[in-house]
């Protein structure tokens, strides 16, 4: 009997000796998750904001996405600016074979 409680006794010590980390690395990844919840709803929340203040439609009628100047490419949203810069990066290598657009599309998505 006395080996048993000696066996309860040093269980519930190290119980208590290993609770503050797993306490402490608990709320650690509570405090991640809340990080990167509030990352995505900035980001989201940017994102529409840059894709309400612009009109895709418009920008098109006024010239090629190709040959466009900087000033119109400026006004693109950042999303789009890149993958435009992409794209024309791909074209100057001339490696749009075998489905060089479509791979840059699915990237981007």
């Amino acid at each position: 009997m006395n080996l048993l409680g000696t066996l309860e006794n040093g269980l519930f010590a190290l119980s208590q000796v290993v609770r503050l980390p797993v306490i402490v690395l608990l709320w650690i990844c509570v405090a991640a998750a809340l990080y990167m919840a509030g990352s995505c709803v900035s980001e989201l929340l940017a994102r529409r904001r840059e894709r309400r203040a612009f009109d895709l439609n418009e920008w098109i009628q006024t010239g090629s996405a190709l040959t466009a100047d900087p000033e119109r490419l400026a006004a693109l949203p950042a999303a789009l600016r890149a993958m435009l810069r992409e794209v024309n990066d791909h074209r100057a290598k001339e490696a749009f074979i075998d489905g060089g657009l479509e791979h840059i599309v699915l990237e981007r998505e």
